[in-house]
């Protein structure tokens, strides 16, 4: 088990959730996926903003970031995390 040392950022609403703009986690998650099921369990009021109905999948209006790229256009969820890492949450506009 390796402990590494993850920056994150949340933006507009998330960033209301939590209290927090930017929080440094120490964790033992391999992958994006486990990262956002702890951080929902650290910040229960996050759940029902990041989450879809199924657990650690991401509302289709939130965007997650991982050193700058979109982890839709990486390995989605199992995108592998290293130490100093930067993860940022938001939640995208819509309009009409």
């Amino acid at each position: 088990m390796k402990i590494r040392e993850i920056y994150v950022r949340f933006f507009g609403i998330i960033s209301s959730e939590t209290g927090h703009k930017e929080i440094k986690i120490s964790t033992d998650a391999k992958n994006i996926g486990e990262l956002i099921v702890e951080v929902c369990n650290k910040y229960d009021n996050l759940k029902k903003r990041l989450l879809s109905s199924e657990d650690s999948v991401l509302n289709r209006h939130v965007r997650c970031y991982v050193n700058g790229m979109d982890i839709r256009l990486i390995r989605e969820y199992k995108t592998r995390l290293m130490d100093g890492d930067k993860i940022l949450f938001l939640v995208s506009f819509q309009g009409g």
